[in-house]
């Protein structure tokens, strides 16, 4: 263990990002006394910022495994998934038991693991990424006992790293009929997508759901649930609860229910939205390209007892 003394102050502290240029830094916020309930992992350092608060510190990746000795919770639940298939949906429910600590969509995780397919970090990512995972679910109140970690889409292609770094840790794909999911990402386009032209943001959405359904179908293996976003929210309290070690009670159950009443981005109550038809070509291409591969994956079975969480609070070192 590499032990740096000037580290001890960022004790309790959270990784936020980290910076390949000008130097390689990981950049770390306190962010003890905020609340890690949002839809987004984002959202929640959105709001340290619109707050008074101290600067953020820069470090170099020894500060992650220094901090790494701190009791941390290992994630009990990742999800992957295509973009606009339920997701945060899914990390809602899942995340609904008291004590539960929901971190989704972390860009530290994304922007370590790019870096490392770019140029290296120069230190073996697998153990970077653990860290960093990890010093997410650092133990802030001390209520903490779950760990849910939902991945952004673009992720999926790293699956094979979430594994080695996370053996125990059960994994689930949620997908969603492809023409229903591209309808969803043109309707609600984000950035870069909303600046294209129509044309030019269509092709942009197939791509990316394109590359998520590739990096699934490449790497979702027997250890991986398969799940789809028409069996929500039932599948939460049926099958996650198995994965999570949850015990299905009425009272979480119901609890589910209510969440599963309003929406998953928003938090105002759910309503239904009347979806508009593809073009013609557009879900021609659909038919052929993606349309395959969820059907190959909706039909992999798992020919082994899925991994089932045995993740707990641990001080590593």
């Amino acid at each position: 263990m590499i032990r740096h003394p000037h580290f001890s102050h960022l004790q309790g502290w959270t990784p936020i990002a980290y910076h390949a240029r000008p130097e390689p830094a990981v950049e770390w916020a306190d962010l003890r006394g905020h609340a890690f309930d949002n839809a987004f992992f984002s959202r929640t350092v959105d709001d340290w910022r619109a707050a008074p608060h101290s600067p953020t510190v820069r470090t170099d990746l020894s500060a992650l495994e220094y901090l790494d000795e701190q009791p941390s919770l290992e994630p009990n639940l990742i999800i992957a998934h295509p973009s606009r298939c339920g997701s945060t949906f899914l990390a809602r429910l899942a995340s609904v038991e008291e004590g539960t600590l929901l971190v989704s969509e972390p860009a530290l995780v994304t922007q370590l693991l790019s870096a490392d397919l770019r140029r290296g970090l120069g230190s073996p990512v697998d153990d970077a990424l653990r860290r960093a995972v990890r010093a997410l679910g650092r133990i802030r109140s001390g209520n903490e006992r779950r760990y849910v970690l939902k991945l952004n889409s673009r992720m999926v292609r790293f699956l094979p790293n979430m594994r080695r770094a996370f053996p125990n840790t059960p994994i689930v794909w949620l997908q969603r009929r492809p023409a229903e999911i591209v309808e969803s990402n043109l309707k609600h386009s984000t950035y870069p997508a909303k600046l294209l032209g129509e044309r030019q943001r269509t092709g942009w959405v197939l791509r990316r759901i394109a590359l998520a359904f590739l990096g699934a179908t490449a790497f979702v293996d027997d250890s991986v649930r398969v799940l789809d976003y028409r069996d929500l929210p039932d599948a939460a309290w049926t099958q996650v609860t198995q994965l999570m070690g949850l015990e299905p009670t009425e009272d979480l159950i119901a609890r589910m229910r209510l969440r599963a009443r309003t929406n998953a981005n928003s938090g105002e109550p759910y309503a239904v939205r009347t979806r508009q038809p593809l073009p013609e070509d557009v879900l021609a291409i659909v038919h052929r390209t993606l349309d395959p591969m969820y059907d190959a994956l909706a039909r992999r079975q798992t020919h082994r007892e899925p991994v089932t969480c045995r993740s707990s609070v641990t001080a590593s070192g």
